[in-house]
C-alpha cells in the first residue's frame, strides 16, 4: 500500500492555509509551479514561496469542493496537517518508464491540503 507522509515545510503544520498557485511556461521549459503559502490567511505574514520547479502534472481544487479522484487506497501517517507527500504514488509510478529522458532529477508527489 502506498503512504502518504508528512512533507516537512515551515507550514506543515498548518489546518486550511491559504494557497495562490503560480503557473508559468516558456518554450523551453514545462510548466513552472510555485505556490504562495499563506497559513494565516491573505491579510497576514508569514507567506511562504514554495518553488516545484518544473512540473508534470499540476492540480487545483476549489477549496469549497474537490471532485472524486481516482486515488488509490494510502496509508496516511499523520493526520490533521497540510503539506503531504505521496510516497510511491500509483501515478507517479505511470511514469517512470520514459521520466528518466525529461527529468534527471527526482520527482515527487506533493500535496497542499487548503
Amino acid at each position: 500500500m502506498s503512504k502518504i507522509v508528512r512533507w516537512e515545510t515551515p507550514f506543515t503544520d498548518t489546518q486550511f492555509p491559504s494557497v495562490a498557485p503560480l503557473v508559468t511556461s516558456t518554450s523551453n521549459q514545462w510548466n513552472n509551479v510555485k505556490a504562495i503559502v499563506m497559513p494565516q490567511g491573505t491579510d497576514k505574514y508569514p507567506k511562504y514561496l514554495v518553488s516545484f520547479g518544473e512540473a508534470i502534472a499540476f492540480t487545483c481544487f476549489e477549496d469549497a469542493h474537490a471532485p472524486e479522484r481516482d486515488f488509490t487506497p494510502a496509508m496516511l501517517e499523520e493526520k490533521n496537517l497540510c503539506a503531504y507527500q505521496y510516497v510511491d504514488s500509483p501515478w507517479l509510478k505511470s511514469y517512470e518508464p520514459w521520466i528518466q529522458y525529461f527529468f534527471p532529477q527526482t520527482i515527487r508527489f506533493c500535496l497542499i491540503i487548503t
